[in-house]
């Protein structure tokens, strides 16, 4: 898709000059600061970003490592000894039964076979690098698991795999400078950043099978966890220790914040971990990404990245699109959403990147919609409950949206840290079910807040039933529920492309992007045949579940690499 500008109704209906420009993280990461000196009201992305992030009692900072389940390898799934779908749903259930309070993610469920399809597209996004540069393969890999399993049984225990002799293992220095024959044909080193790291076991995975498959891969490999979640940080720090200590770090530090100190220049400081000290002791620094392959991962992190909301509204017979604030007092918890004048920059952004947005809640292009909306909710009055909710219940178009414009902050601060050569890779939701609650003028009855297009799922679990309970507004139970978005990754396409084109005017790489569903992504990268997640009927759960995912790739390659390449094809034809 091409980007194009605002439309006219557009133009007019923010009610300023509409320009598009790059804004500065720094100044973005102090609009907490600045809200607060307009008088406690907050936009609706700081108010998540609190509830989700905060570190007095955010969501994910202060339950941290209690709310993901991660078995052990000898309580995984056996998936070949199942019948088929059944099965399966009794072993999720007796799992979720273990951990009540807390979620499974993919990763989880089908470890180590998930994370073993993405570490085979990194094997393959950096055999492709050093063949374009001529520095000849990184070593073949195959969909066999020889010496995988081998890494994964020693999972938990003091002692790591054996392959400390076979990728020369350093105790002198946390991330050791891989030494060459000739610095004109060094290999590139290979650079793995991924933003939320749960409970480190797509690492522990990835790492455990580069260094079955290919260990002079895993030689030169360096592997960042970026995690906001204190508690977090300090599990994804036990488990990868032990085994990977020497390749691995744990950054702890919000994602955007992390971004803004990360360049292509940068160089890896050994014995830190984001200004806390590292588990060896130790100097020296190595390559950076210049010289490295550059792979980003975030699985299930878009999701969870602060919204946005905009509203229209009617002011002397003209409508105008306001963006949304919240306020409230933290002691009584009685937060309430107003609107302002739409000034926000980033809002601005999303919206001329995709101006249907703006078009589609607008209530002068509703018409009739409207009409049959107030027809649909008196017949919804007359039903029963249960078939009132199937219809939809009040379900007249809305006039409001969340926009993901934590998602703009995201990309822009991963392209501006990685201009020039880097692979994307995100997993996440495409869809989400609507929410699960109580009958119209029950207690539990949708707040008008969550009447907006692309709501977020606000959830929690019980941690002595471990059912879930979903909640009517994201202004309640702050910091006890998740608050989820359903990612559009059409927009998420459209923020890249923008981005990434302002690196490449600047001597960045050129990029493309592709989105696949996850069974798509999966049947590639996965083991032949489904070996290891297919059950005994042929069903598929790591294919057949999770069907309202997908993968987001975005690959930028160097222009001077393409240069390199095009002289030596000239050479070659010229002898």
């Amino acid at each position: 898709m091409i980007w194009r500008g605002p439309g006219r109704v557009l133009r007019k209906s923010l009610g300023f000059k509409a320009h598009v420009h790059v804004f500065g993280f720094r100044r973005r990461l102090s609009s907490r600061a600045s809200a607060e000196a307009r008088g406690g009201e907050v936009l609706v992305r700081d108010f998540i970003r609190e509830a989700l992030y905060g570190p007095k009692d955010g969501y994910f900072t202060t339950k941290g490592a209690n709310i993901i389940i991660s078995p052990p390898p000898a309580e995984r799934i056996p998936f070949p000894t199942l019948k088929g779908y059944w099965d399966y749903q009794l072993a999720l259930d007796k799992l979720y039964k273990s951990r009540p309070q807390a979620w499974m993610t993919p990763v989880e469920v089908f470890a180590p076979h998930y994370s073993r399809a993405i570490a085979r597209y990194i094997l393959e996004a950096h055999t492709k690098e050093e063949e374009e540069d001529g520095r000849g393969q990184a070593g073949g890999f195959e969909r066999g698991e020889a010496g995988t399993e081998r890494a994964e049984a020693g999972q938990g225990g003091k002692e790591g795999p054996r392959e400390d002799a076979r990728v020369g293992r350093s105790h002198e220095r946390p991330f050791p400078r891989a030494e060459h024959a000739d610095p004109a044909e060094k290999a590139r080193d290979l650079c793995i950043y991924e933003i939320g790291g749960g409970y480190g076991t797509n690492a522990l995975c990835i790492l455990d099978y580069l260094a079955a498959q290919a260990p002079e891969v895993y030689r030169r490999t360096r592997y960042t966890v970026v995690e906001i979640s204190r508690s977090m940080a300090d599990k994804q720090r036990e488990r990868l220790r032990p085994r990977h200590g020497h390749v691995c770090q744990v950054v702890e530090q919000d994602a955007v914040e992390w971004a803004t100190k990360t360049g292509e220049d940068r160089e890896w400081e050994g014995g830190r971990e984001g200004g806390r000290e590292g588990g060896r002791e130790g100097g020296g620094k190595v390559r950076g990404p210049a010289t490295s392959t550059v792979v980003v991962l975030a699985l299930e992190v878009l999701d969870n990245l602060p919204h946005d909301k905009v509203l229209w509204t009617e002011e002397g017979g003209e409508w105008r699109l306001r963006e949304c604030v919240v306020r409230g007092n933290e002691n009584t918890e009685n937060y309430r959403e107003h609107h302002r004048a739409l000034a926000d920059e980033r809002i601005a952004l999303l919206l001329q990147l995709q101006p249907a947005l703006a078009r589609r809640i607008d209530p002068r292009e509703q018409g009739v919609d409207r009409t049959l909306g107030r027809w649909h909710r008196t017949l919804t009055r007359l039903l029963p409950a249960s078939l009132a909710r199937a219809l939809g219940g009040d379900r007249a178009r809305p006039c409001a949206a969340f926009v993901p414009t934590g998602m703009v902050d995201f990309v822009e601060g991963l392209c501006m840290a990685f201009p020039r050569r880097h692979h994307f890779l995100f997993a996440d939701f495409d869809s989400l079910p609507p929410p699960a609650l109580e009958p119209p003028g029950g207690e539990e009855e949708e707040a008008p807040d969550l009447r907006a297009l692309n709501p977020p799922l606000v959830t929690s679990r019980d941690p002595a039933t471990g059912q879930h309970r979903d909640h009517p507004s994201y202004l309640s139970h702050k910091g006890s529920a998740d608050i989820f978005f359903p990612v559009d990754f059409a927009l998420l396409q459209e923020v890249y492309r923008f981005f990434a084109s302002r690196a490449d005017r600047k001597g960045g790489g050129q990029a493309s992007v592709r989105v696949l569903k996850s069974a798509r992504f999966l049947e590639r990268y996965g083991e032949k045949g489904g070996q290891g997640t297919c059950t005994r009927s042929g069903y598929n759960p790591m294919l057949e579940d999770f069907l309202n995912t997908c993968f987001f790739v975005a690959e930028s390659k160097d222009p001077s690499a393409r240069e390199g390449r095009s002289r030596r094809a000239i050479s070659r034809s010229r002898r």
